[in-house]
């Protein structure tokens, strides 16, 4: 099960984590997301009010991959299949592979 506070951003390695994106890195197009690894389906980090989010929320995460919510209906665990990445426009990407992105000229 993945918790609010292990959520990864890719399969588990025992490699170190990447450094978070940075804000100049959303001037390039990059949107929080997440992923369904085991079935494909990504969607876009939004508010509980449905518009984007600047950062990663559970806010609006879809229903089916929530597992659990607290008595304040916050979701506290998801599908373990579920990561966090960006979303860039088709195309998804962990926050490791965002480490060797160059932009676009």
């Amino acid at each position: 099960m993945t918790t609010a506070h292990s959520l990864p951003d890719a399969p588990r390695t025992h490699e170190p984590r990447p450094t978070p994106v940075g804000v100049h890195q959303l001037g390039f197009g990059f949107l929080p997301a997440f992923r369904d690894i085991a079935t494909g389906e990504t969607h876009l980090s939004t508010n509980g009010d449905g518009s984007l989010a600047p950062v990663h929320l559970l806010d609006g995460i879809p229903d089916h991959w929530v597992l659990q919510r607290d008595q304040q209906a916050r979701v506290v665990a998801l599908r373990e299949t579920v990561i966090a990445g960006y979303l860039r426009g088709a195309s998804f990407y962990t926050h490791r592979e965002l480490q060797d992105f160059l932009p676009d000229a």
